[in-house]
């Protein structure tokens, strides 16, 4: 077979002059085009990018900035912007002509602003200015480090940097931490019923008993939902012991004319605590001892007082959905069984690769293996306190 019919590329010497036209890469932006728009914000020396449109046929060109993936996309450096036309002039790739308006020099560990080891030569895109550029690369995780210029002279002095333009990459590695759902709290989903519910969301399916979230634990959706599905009101009486009889007893506070006030139904408690679940939008027992309180259970009726009140949880609601889901296979309809989730808080993970070495690992609270040891701590002590059974088993007590 002939060398010519490779599909391996030839090798080639290629040789540029670094002040001629090959030596750089120039795209022309019309201040004004069917094509595109301009960002209001961009400056002469910024690092800009392409925002395409969701169709894809249009766009506008911003400002890019190291904060995120989306915004550290880099098409080119303006170099000049003309006062008549307002048309730009972007360096791709190549020489160009840098103000170093919007340059960011920052310390490095020892309160030096020398750049790194190579000193102020690599400038990476800004974390914090749009469109600017920094002499160290950023360390805060989930920035992007991406070197953009290079520093540099030609022999007439009309050019100071290189468009570089590398990829960039995320800091933090694979262990970065964020959101896992972008949806709202008091977003609502169906999933297959034998899937366990993720975490940061709880059941809503109608044949569920209704869960109550603590307002501690979940305070973004007790903002979502308020009082409006229902809720657990704390009250510490006075002059009332709970006791068990009174378990799903309903307790009323009247006004001081003796009219009903407000009531609920106690659904845990002991002492002089009560745990009063209480109907959607249902007005709130008041702490005010004239306005008295009667529980009527097995046991008769007995009056007292509000010393203190609180919201301790409020309800989930139950989703009524009378659709169903419906799969064409091969010519066989197939219902499978659903389940309605909601979003309750919002849950920050961290993507931690398969394979982690690390010297000393602490878990301040719980250490979790699978889905069947929750707790590893609390799983060790009790099979150290089983050995110490056995070995005084064996061996007798010392």
């Amino acid at each position: 077979m002939s060398c010519s019919a490779s599909s391996n590329l030839q090798g080639s010497n290629v040789t540029q002059n670094p002040n001629g036209p090959a030596s750089r890469l120039v795209l022309n932006l019309e201040s004004s085009s069917d094509f595109y728009t301009l960002d209001a914000g961009i400056t002469n020396g910024d690092a800009i990018r392409f925002q395409p449109t969701p169709l894809g046929t249009t766009g506008t060109y911003r400002r890019s900035q190291a904060n995120n993936n989306e915004n550290s996309e880099v098409v080119g450096v303006v170099e000049s912007i003309d006062t008549v036309t307002g048309n730009l002039t972007v360096v791709l790739r190549g020489i160009m002509h840098h103000s170093q308006s919007n340059f960011e020099y920052n310390e490095d560990v020892y309160g030096m602003t020398s750049g790194a080891s190579g000193g102020n030569d690599i400038f990476f895109l800004s974390t914090g200015v749009s469109g600017g550029f920094m002499n160290l690369a950023p360390s805060e995780p989930g920035t992007i480090a991406k070197p953009i210029l290079q520093r540099m002279s030609d022999s007439a002095g009309s050019y100071n940097y290189q468009v570089l333009n590398y990829i960039g990459y995320q800091i933090g590695g694979d262990m970065i931490a964020e959101t896992q759902s972008t949806l709202p709290v008091g977003s609502f989903m169906k999933i297959p019923e034998s899937s366990i519910t993720p975490n940061g969301w709880a059941n809503a399916t109608t044949t569920t008993t209704p869960t109550d979230l603590d307002v501690a634990l979940y305070p973004d959706y007790y903002t979502f939902a308020g009082l409006r599905f229902g809720y657990i009101q704390t009250l510490r009486l006075g002059g009332i012991q709970v006791t068990s009889s009174m378990i799903n007893a309903t307790i009323t506070q009247n006004r001081p004319t003796g009219v009903p006030y407000t009531s609920g139904r106690i659904k845990s408690g002991s002492g002089g605590i009560a745990n009063v679940e209480m109907s959607p939008l249902a007005i709130e027992f008041l702490q005010d001892e004239t306005f008295p309180v009667r529980i009527v259970s097995t046991s008769g009726a007995i009056t007292g007082t509000v010393q203190t009140a609180s919201i301790k949880s409020v309800m989930v609601p139950r989703i009524i959905d009378n659709s169903s889901i419906a799969f064409n296979s091969l010519g066989t309809t197939v219902t499978p069984s659903f389940k309605t989730i909601i979003k309750v808080r919002d849950v920050v993970g961290v993507s931690i690769p398969k394979n982690v070495t690390v010297n000393d690992l602490n878990a301040l609270t719980t250490l979790a293996l699978g889905n069947t040891y929750s707790n590893v701590s609390s799983t060790l002590d009790d099979i150290i306190s089983r050995i110490v059974i056995l070995e005084t088993a064996i061996n007798g007590a010392s």
